[in-house]
């Protein structure tokens, strides 16, 4: 698989979980599955894509990964509510970022790990 292929692979499953983790924020596994998947993905998203003009957005998507890390360990240690708006608050904006690189990347067919 192609750098940019994996790339476009991880992004869509970031994506994804983040979607589920933003339509039932109060479910703590969903958010704790996308984390994993930001962890395993990240170094993926890192590399150098030589994506022109869009890297922008690749790189501010490294560092809301880093946001949304941060922030849930935080949560981890005492869970509020304004904590849990502040994550899903990330989510929509990783989320946006996703949906600037995904287009001009090639497509990939989600396959299993």
């Amino acid at each position: 698989m192609s750098d940019v292929s994996a790339l476009s692979r991880s992004l869509t499953l970031i994506d994804q979980a983040a979607l589920q983790a933003i339509l039932d924020p109060q479910d703590g596994q969903r958010l704790e599955t996308l984390c994993g998947l930001i962890a395993e993905h990240k170094p993926v998203v890192a590399m150098d894509h030589r994506l022109g003009e869009m890297d922008a957005w690749r790189q501010k998507l490294l560092g809301i990964f880093g946001e949304i890390l941060a922030a849930t360990e935080s949560a981890r240690r005492g869970p509020e509510a304004q904590r849990a708006r502040l994550i899903v608050s990330y989510l929509r904006t990783m989320r946006s970022f996703i949906a600037k690189l995904l287009p001009v990347l090639p497509a990939s067919s989600p396959s299993q790990s």
